[in-house]
């Protein structure tokens, strides 16, 4: 009879509103979770990009680097503080400090004369570099950038390759 009686009566308000309650919270947890996985898929944004080229020079008998730097940042500079390049078999030259404190050797800076390089928010800047020999061509070029608010340093990968 009392399971009878309480299915013609039905569930009372507060149960109901329980019940609603905890739906609403088990929901925003799921696209709590959810949206915390697309936000790890979004890309960050790039402090600075860089582009690159070198065409070899008979006269230097060495390569001549062109790099590019953009600082994307709107209210800072940031800083170039190395270069570096990988060669076709593997071995890297470069010009500057790494952010474990090591030189790198292997490519003179011709303008500027050296590292760091500051770029102003929002611009660019152009370096000049010679290094290299014609049989071990550069394959992969990276320019080390220190934010100058931060400290931080990131190696970025930058565009471009030899030129004729």
């Amino acid at each position: 009879m009392g399971l009878k009686k309480l299915l013609r009566k039905g569930i009372s308000e507060f149960v109901a509103i329980l019940i609603a309650v905890v739906i609403a919270v088990a929901a925003g947890f799921a696209i709590y979770a959810w949206m915390g996985g697309q936000i790890s898929k979004t890309p960050a944004v790039q402090s600075a990009s860089a582009q690159w080229s070198a065409q070899y020079s008979g006269s230097a008998n060495a390569y001549i680097f062109t790099v590019n730097v953009k600082n994307h940042l709107p209210d800072r500079a940031i800083q170039v503080a190395a270069i570096r390049a990988t060669l076709a078999d593997g071995s890297i030259i470069g010009v500057g400090t790494t952010e474990t404190g090591a030189q790198l050797s292997g490519l003179t800076l011709k303008n500027p004369t050296s590292l760091p390089v500051s770029v102003a928010p929002k611009s660019e800047t152009s370096i000049v570099a010679t290094g290299g020999s014609l049989d071990k061509p550069p394959r992969v070029l990276e320019v080390l950038i220190r934010d100058t608010a931060t400290g931080a340093t990131q190696w970025i990968s930058a565009v471009g390759g030899i030129t004729a």
